[in-house]
Protein backbone atom coordinates (compact mmCIF):
# COMPACT_ATOMS: atom_id res chain seq x y z
CA UNK A 1 0.00 0.00 0.00
CA UNK A 2 2.80 2.60 0.78
CA UNK A 3 4.87 1.58 -2.29
CA UNK A 4 1.42 1.77 -4.42
CA UNK A 5 0.39 5.48 -2.99
CA UNK A 6 3.13 6.99 -2.05
CA UNK A 7 4.70 6.32 -5.63
CA UNK A 8 1.59 8.78 -6.73
CA UNK A 9 4.18 11.85 -5.94
CA UNK A 10 5.18 13.96 -8.91
CA UNK A 11 2.43 12.58 -11.26
CA UNK A 12 -0.49 15.17 -10.07
CA UNK A 13 0.31 17.11 -13.17
CA UNK A 14 -1.37 14.14 -15.23
CA UNK A 15 -3.58 14.12 -13.06
CA UNK A 16 -7.41 15.45 -12.89
CA UNK A 17 -11.20 16.25 -13.96
CA UNK A 18 -11.75 13.42 -15.67
CA UNK A 19 -8.38 11.79 -15.46
CA UNK A 20 -7.66 10.49 -12.25
CA UNK A 21 -4.50 8.59 -10.61
CA UNK A 22 -5.57 4.84 -9.76
CA UNK A 23 -3.88 3.64 -7.14
CA UNK A 24 -5.97 0.49 -6.87
CA UNK A 25 -8.51 -0.86 -4.73
CA UNK A 26 -8.55 -0.19 -0.89
CA UNK A 27 -7.76 -3.05 1.27
CA UNK A 28 -9.20 -1.62 4.26
CA UNK A 29 -10.95 -4.36 6.25
CA UNK A 30 -9.14 -7.58 4.41
CA UNK A 31 -6.67 -7.39 7.59
CA UNK A 32 -2.70 -7.48 7.63
CA UNK A 33 -3.23 -4.20 8.42
CA UNK A 34 -3.73 -2.07 11.67
CA UNK A 35 -6.73 0.85 12.18
CA UNK A 36 -3.66 3.58 11.49
CA UNK A 37 -2.79 1.94 8.58
CA UNK A 38 -5.95 1.52 7.30
CA UNK A 39 -6.24 5.62 7.74
CA UNK A 40 -3.05 5.86 6.04
CA UNK A 41 -4.34 4.15 2.76
CA UNK A 42 -7.75 6.46 2.53
CA UNK A 43 -6.25 9.50 3.80
CA UNK A 44 -3.28 8.68 0.88
CA UNK A 45 -6.05 7.59 -1.57
CA UNK A 46 -8.29 10.62 -1.04
CA UNK A 47 -5.28 12.95 -0.99
CA UNK A 48 -4.51 11.58 -4.42
CA UNK A 49 -8.38 12.19 -5.67
CA UNK A 50 -7.89 8.81 -6.36
CA UNK A 51 -11.20 6.47 -6.98
CA UNK A 52 -12.61 5.03 -4.09
CA UNK A 53 -13.11 1.70 -4.44
CA UNK A 54 -13.95 -0.83 -1.24
CA UNK A 55 -11.90 -3.88 -2.15
CA UNK A 56 -13.35 -5.54 1.19
CA UNK A 57 -16.10 -7.85 1.95
CA UNK A 58 -18.90 -5.03 2.49
CA UNK A 59 -20.71 -7.53 4.58
CA UNK A 60 -19.09 -8.35 6.97
CA UNK A 61 -17.37 -5.01 8.17
CA UNK A 62 -16.22 -4.01 11.53
CA UNK A 63 -17.02 -1.10 13.07
CA UNK A 64 -13.54 -0.10 12.97
CA UNK A 65 -13.63 -0.57 9.09
CA UNK A 66 -17.32 1.11 8.88
CA UNK A 67 -15.41 4.42 10.30
CA UNK A 68 -13.14 4.55 8.34
CA UNK A 69 -14.76 3.80 4.60
CA UNK A 70 -17.27 6.12 5.58
CA UNK A 71 -15.47 9.24 6.78
CA UNK A 72 -17.44 11.92 5.18
CA UNK A 73 -14.90 14.19 5.96
CA UNK A 74 -12.20 12.18 4.64
CA UNK A 75 -14.52 11.37 1.59
CA UNK A 76 -15.33 15.55 0.85
CA UNK A 77 -11.37 16.06 0.06
CA UNK A 78 -11.12 13.23 -1.99
CA UNK A 79 -14.47 14.14 -3.98
CA UNK A 80 -13.73 17.84 -3.76
CA UNK A 81 -15.04 19.97 -7.23
CA UNK A 82 -11.82 21.07 -8.01
CA UNK A 83 -10.50 17.54 -8.63
CA UNK A 84 -6.90 18.38 -7.99
CA UNK A 85 -4.36 15.69 -6.91
CA UNK A 86 -2.47 16.72 -3.61
CA UNK A 87 1.49 16.41 -4.05
CA UNK A 88 3.90 15.94 -1.39
CA UNK A 89 5.27 18.87 -0.24
CA UNK A 90 8.49 17.76 1.61
CA UNK A 91 10.04 14.94 4.21
CA UNK A 92 8.45 13.16 6.11
CA UNK A 93 5.81 12.64 4.07
CA UNK A 94 3.77 15.92 4.05
CA UNK A 95 1.07 16.03 1.36
CA UNK A 96 -1.51 19.17 0.99
CA UNK A 97 -4.23 19.17 -1.77
CA UNK A 98 -6.02 22.83 -3.02
CA UNK A 99 -10.01 22.73 -2.18
CA UNK A 100 -12.47 24.38 -3.18
CA UNK A 101 -13.61 27.77 -1.43
CA UNK A 102 -9.71 28.50 -1.07
CA UNK A 103 -8.89 25.66 1.48
CA UNK A 104 -6.51 23.05 2.13
CA UNK A 105 -6.24 19.68 2.73
CA UNK A 106 -3.16 18.57 4.77
CA UNK A 107 -2.35 14.82 5.68
CA UNK A 108 1.20 13.87 7.79
CA UNK A 109 2.07 10.45 7.45
CA UNK A 110 4.14 8.86 9.63
CA UNK A 111 5.22 5.67 7.78
CA UNK A 112 9.05 4.94 8.99
CA UNK A 113 9.69 1.44 9.68
CA UNK A 114 10.11 1.47 13.88
CA UNK A 115 7.96 1.54 16.37
CA UNK A 116 8.10 4.94 17.16
CA UNK A 117 5.03 7.59 17.03
CA UNK A 118 7.06 10.81 15.75
CA UNK A 119 5.99 14.48 16.90
CA UNK A 120 5.57 16.87 13.17
CA UNK A 121 5.54 20.64 13.11
CA UNK A 122 4.24 21.46 9.82
CA UNK A 123 4.83 25.36 9.50
CA UNK A 124 1.68 27.20 7.53
CA UNK A 125 3.64 29.37 5.49
CA UNK A 126 4.98 25.36 3.45
CA UNK A 127 1.04 25.82 2.73
CA UNK A 128 1.55 29.29 1.66
CA UNK A 129 -0.81 30.57 4.03
CA UNK A 130 -0.59 33.96 5.39
CA UNK A 131 -1.68 35.01 9.00
CA UNK A 132 -3.57 32.57 11.05
CA UNK A 133 -5.78 30.11 9.87
CA UNK A 134 -8.58 27.53 11.24
CA UNK A 135 -8.02 24.24 11.05
CA UNK A 136 -10.21 20.88 11.48
CA UNK A 137 -8.60 17.19 12.26
CA UNK A 138 -10.88 14.88 9.82
CA UNK A 139 -10.14 11.37 11.58
CA UNK A 140 -10.68 12.95 15.09
CA UNK A 141 -13.62 15.30 13.83
CA UNK A 142 -12.65 17.87 16.31
CA UNK A 143 -12.30 21.58 15.42
CA UNK A 144 -8.28 22.61 16.68
CA UNK A 145 -9.26 26.32 16.54
CA UNK A 146 -7.39 28.98 14.98
CA UNK A 147 -3.39 27.74 14.28
CA UNK A 148 -0.57 30.77 14.07
CA UNK A 149 2.89 30.28 12.26
CA UNK A 150 2.67 26.55 13.08
CA UNK A 151 0.99 23.68 14.03
CA UNK A 152 2.91 20.16 16.31
CA UNK A 153 1.04 17.11 17.00
CA UNK A 154 2.24 13.37 17.52
CA UNK A 155 1.44 10.95 14.67
CA UNK A 156 1.37 7.44 15.65
CA UNK A 157 3.86 4.69 13.72
CA UNK A 158 2.03 3.83 10.47
CA UNK A 159 -0.39 6.46 10.97
CA UNK A 160 -1.86 9.71 9.16
CA UNK A 161 -3.38 12.86 10.69
CA UNK A 162 -5.02 14.30 8.38
CA UNK A 163 -6.29 18.36 8.84
CA UNK A 164 -8.71 20.72 6.47
CA UNK A 165 -7.20 24.25 6.95
CA UNK A 166 -8.93 27.56 6.01
CA UNK A 167 -8.41 31.41 6.14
Amino acid sequence: MVLIGFSQAGLEKFAGLGHWSDPDMLEIGNGGMTADQYRTQMSLWAMLAAPLLAGNDLSKMDETTKSILMNKEVIAVDQDDLGIQGSRIGPPQFWVKTLSGGAKAVALFNYVTDDEAEPFTLMLKDLRFSGPVHARDLWAHKDLGVLHGSYTVTVPQGGVVMLRMWK
